[in-house]
């Protein structure tokens, strides 16, 4: 235990009597005092026989403790030298069976003595009312990142202060070494002093989501997640091999009947060095995980399931200024995770994933789950069932699929959208590249089976397999079991070449990474772009000095895996293709402007425009301006706000340039002459005023860590129906194959009235805005819609002859009751015809005149033809008439 390069066990202290903290009539007599002994297995404690004559036995100096329940734990002295800590616990127990707390405030540590070259114990008293009270089965750490020791809990049946129930103490103590003994670890003499601080609200520690509760006999360790100096004590002096350390409790008992099976970390350096507990039981809080959103149907559930994919991330160790020395990176998570956005829950997943070999015995008997799960062993997309823990890496959503990733052409809704990871850094510190790409299949067992035919059975996948996700289609691959309704998924292992889709922006991915970069979904293209970050594959994030940033003004695309991919051709690529690729595309020469290279920031794609939207971050390592907020000047001269840049994407060249954009004539491409290339302006001007005192007002200084999603006005997801979208095959109350009968029967609103709360003759105004889409607007397959394509809105005044208890009681939307054309109700009056053909947000006052007819009871605004969003409707009173 004092040695940093031996295996050494320390054994001290202790009883003979189970029930010794609370005194027993079986706890007779006075047993002789435990010697203590110290062993020592050397370097490989595994090849050292346990006889009588092995380990080497030595005698310790000093007066060795002999208290039952001791906290105790190993640490370092300021210098790096080993010590023993113990404090506290129960003394030799006299003939009435009953042992004494120890009270004396005494400190007990063994150190190496350099005159005796032995281990020896001495003492050190701590001033009356300076530390914790006397106590006993309470449990001590040692913080290799802070370079102290950490005491919570313990039991003291006269404890009356503190946080305190039935006599187990709720408290946490830190212990410090005294810098005026910095080598104490090595001494001629017992010479180390200390000193305890109680950490609590009040001093600033936290805890989430509430303090651990009061215990005794728990256990508390610290976990080193990089050990890369075994059998050797890592001292983490060394940059490019930094380490990562946890502080963990665990169990114990609150009344001495009942068992604790709670799980905690505590971070000693969170809040200034005050500390943080946070409970690790079910949901570990983290910060850095990659998250994204994936919604998909399912067919076995009859609905919609609305996830949120949520992968690995770091917690605690988050200050460094609480760090005593050394490289130290946060402990690193790998864990995957589902929010469903229904039951506004967290889900630990389920993965999939089985390694089955050719032929093996009882592959006869797998189900169609099982045998899709499964994978032969040559298949490298399946050879891992997560991805490793990763900090800051970054997560894409995937929706579409296009034979060719160029504008134009349709594009089809992926079955299942499919989630890609990449980029971030690993548990030991260092920078992924690129070249390690994960893809993840929500509610499905992977990929269609590739090859076709499943282990197992003589069921195929009919051609052709796109790589797409598992999932169910009645004509080509009918017996799929995904995506299920559970918090299920599989991962798969990518691994895309040094070749391209373009010879002219080859990249190696393996020379570069993306440490808490950003990125995005062009659905114009269906590429994934990926823009800055911290670069330097195989660079640890410690070393700063050898860091480097992605290039300035350069984006990164990533193509997704599919097999059918049109725009690469040879059997050379299929490999490639089936793990998708990276091209690098370099900022166009007619830019405006370049931004500089940054982490921490935030990517958006306008699917309207087609341009990819930066805000804000981080100046990059190494700049002069290394860690800082990056700003701009805003409009009025004087305010800051994060900078924001815009990049559109030039296929070839275009004389015209887009005027509409200000973007001038691009003919130049990148600054060697080629194409594609991207486009690069600084955006300063914004629809906000910077005097405003509301919510309309601008960020007035730079944001970093953001979370954004562009939300454009036509697409996916947006809530409207369209004519074109094939997304309301099988839906709506008939469940029609043909999308346009579906959409017939809704896309529109019902307002009830209660006549008995309005005068006879009294009228209403209804203030309707709504968006009929047209001209200004694009469709799922990127093509803007024509003048025709205009939704045209009617409002009806209706005569059902409900009354208001009943028509409370019937389903919602009010479509479904009346999808029957005899029971539907009487349209009393059509009042207005609204259409205006422009595809810009309009806002209509209409009358409703309800004087003209008793029994009216219901208006509505129904959606008559074309595509459209109803945005919002109010009614109001006119009064007595």
């Amino acid at each position: 235990m004092v040695s940093a390069s031996n295996n050494e066990v320390v054994f001290f202290g202790g009883s003979d009597c189970r029930d010794y903290l609370v005194g027993s009539t079986a706890c007779s007599g006075t047993p002789a005092s435990n010697p203590g002994r110290y062993w020592n297995f050397g370097t490989d404690p595994a090849n050292v026989a346990i006889t009588s004559s092995a380990p080497s036995l030595t005698t310790m100096g000093g007066t060795v403790p002999t208290n039952a329940g001791m906290a105790t734990a190993r640490g370092l002295d300021l210098n790096g030298n080993p010590i023993v800590v113990a404090y506290g616990g129960m003394s030799l127990r006299a003939s009435n069976g009953f042992g004494s707390l120890d009270t004396s405030s005494k400190i007990y540590y063994l150190y190496n003595d350099s005159l005796t070259t032995k281990p020896t114990w001495g003492t050190y008293t701590v001033p009356t009312g300076a530390g914790p009270p006397a106590l006993s089965n309470a449990s001590l750490v040692y913080s290799h990142v802070t370079g102290k020791f950490y005491l919570f809990g313990g039991y003291n049946s006269g404890l009356t202060s503190g946080n305190v129930t039935n006599g187990n103490s709720g408290d946490t103590w830190e212990l410090s070494v005294s810098s005026s003994t910095p080598s104490c670890g090595v001494a001629t003499s017992a010479t180390c002093n200390f000193s305890w601080r109680l950490l609590n609200s009040s001093s600033g520690l936290s805890c989430y989501p509430n303090c651990p509760q009061a215990r005794r006999s728990h256990r508390m360790v610290e976990a080193n997640y990089n050990y890369f100096n075994a059998p050797a004590e890592p001292l983490c002096t060394n940059a490019s091999q930094p380490c990562s350390f946890g502080l963990f409790m665990t169990g114990g008992t609150p009344d001495g009947v009942s068992y604790l099976s709670d799980r905690w970390m505590f971070d000693p350096t969170a809040n200034g060095g005050n500390g943080n507990w946070q409970n690790v039981a079910s949901f570990p809080p983290r910060i850095f995980a990659a998250m994204a959103s994936a919604s998909y149907y399912v067919p076995s559930g009859n609905g919609d399931a609305h996830r949120a994919i949520l992968f690995g991330g770091e917690t605690a160790m988050e200050d460094p200024v609480a760090v005593s020395s050394g490289y130290f990176v946060p402990p690193t998570l790998g864990d995957t995770w589902m929010y469903d956005y229904t039951s506004q829950s967290w889900n630990l997943v389920k993965l999939y994933g089985r390694r089955y070999m050719t032929g093996f015995t009882g592959a006869s008997l797998l189900s169609q789950n099982q045998a899709r799960e499964a994978s032969l062993t040559t298949d490298t997309t399946t050879s891992l069932l997560a991805p490793p823990p990763l900090s800051g890496a970054i997560m894409v959503t995937r929706t579409l699929k296009k034979a060719s990733h160029l504008l134009g052409g349709a594009a089809t809704k992926l079955a299942i959208p499919e989630v890609f990871l990449f980029g971030g850094r690993g548990k030991d510190g260092l920078i992924q590249p690129l070249s390690k790409v994960y893809k993840f299949c929500a509610g499905s067992t992977g990929e269609k089976p590739y090859p076709y035919t499943f282990i197992g059975s003589s069921d195929t996948v009919p051609s052709p397999d796109d790589a797409s996700c598992d999932g169910y289609d009645r004509d080509v691959n009918p017996n799929s079991s995904s995506p299920n309704s559970g918090y299920t998924g599989r991962w798969l292992y990518k691994t895309p070449p040094n070749t391209g889709q373009d010879t002219k922006t080859n990249m190696d991915p393996a020379t570069v990474g993306a440490f808490l970069g950003a990125a995005t979904y062009d659905t114009a293209r269906d590429l994934i772009i990926l823009f800055g970050g911290i670069s330097t594959p195989g660079v640890a994030i410690t070393d700063t000095a050898s860091l480097s940033a992605n290039t300035s003004g350069t984006i990164y695309e990533y193509t997704p895996p599919s097999s059918s991919d049109t725009t690469v051709s040879g059997s050379t690529q299929y490999s490639g293709v089936r793990a998708g690729y990276w091209n690098e595309v370099k900022a166009c020469q007619e830019s405006t402007g370049i931004p500089t290279a940054r982490y921490a920031h935030n990517l958006g794609f306008d699917s309207v425009s087609r341009t990819v939207y930066v805000a804000g971050g981080y100046a990059m390592p190494g700049s002069s301006s290394n860690g800082q907020l990056l700003t701009q000047v805003y409009q009025d001269g004087s305010t800051t706000t994060p900078e924001v840049w815009a990049a559109v994407r030039f296929d070839s060249s275009n004389p015209a340039g887009i005027p509409g954009q200000g973007i001038p004539p691009v003919i130049l491409g990148d600054s060697s002459n080629q194409f594609p290339c991207y486009y690069w302006s600084q955006v300063s001007q914004f629809a906000n005023s910077s005097a405003s005192t509301s919510d309309n007002r601008p960020p007035t200084t730079g944001v970093a860590h953001a979370a954004g999603v562009f939300i454009p006005s036509s697409g996916f997801n947006t809530g409207y129906y369209t004519m074109f979208d094939q997304a309301c095959v099988g839906s709506g109350p008939i469940a029609s194959n043909d999308a346009t009968i579906n959409k017939l029967l809704v896309g529109g609103a019902y307002f009830d009235i209660d006549r008995s709360q309005l005068a006879a003759n009294e009228n209403l105004i209804l203030n309707l805005t709504f968006l009929p889409l047209g001209p200004n607007n694009q469709g799922p397959d990127q093509s803007f819609l024509a003048a025709g394509d205009t939704a045209v809105f009617r409002v009806n005044l209706i005569r059902t002859g409900q009354s208001g208890d009943l028509i409370r009681q019937l389903l919602q939307p009010r479509d479904f009751t009346y999808a029957s054309t005899d029971i539907y109700p009487q349209v009393a009056q059509k009042i207005a015809v609204v259409a205006p053909p422009n595809g810009q947000i309009r806002q209509e006052q209409i009358l409703i005149p309800l004087s003209v007819d008793p029994a009216i009871d219901r208006i509505h605004v129904e959606r008559y033809s074309g595509s459209g969003v109803l945005i919002d409707a109010t009614l109001m009173r006119m009064g007595p008439r």
